[in-house]
């Protein structure tokens, strides 16, 4: 299975894509993941209910996620 993450970022936005066949993207994706979380972005995906908020990355089921940045208020 295929998948990719979107980040939005100053540049528009980075992609990062995996494939379940090749382990080495599956773990490029999931530090990705956890980096993004870590620095405080979000996770979404979108549902048959709308862009939902996930916190775990399961590259099996997963096909697409996008990180919304924190948005700074003040």
């Amino acid at each position: 299975m295929q998948g990719a993450m979107h980040f939005l970022d100053a540049t528009g936005h980075t992609t990062v894509e995996w494939d379940t066949e090749v382990p080495e993207s599956v773990e490029v994706a999931e530090e990705g993941f956890r980096r993004a979380l870590a620095d405080g972005q979000m996770a979404t995906v979108e549902t048959p209910r709308g862009r939902e908020q996930v916190r775990e990355f399961d590259p099996k089921t997963t096909t697409e996620i996008t990180f919304i940045p924190a948005m700074a208020g003040g």
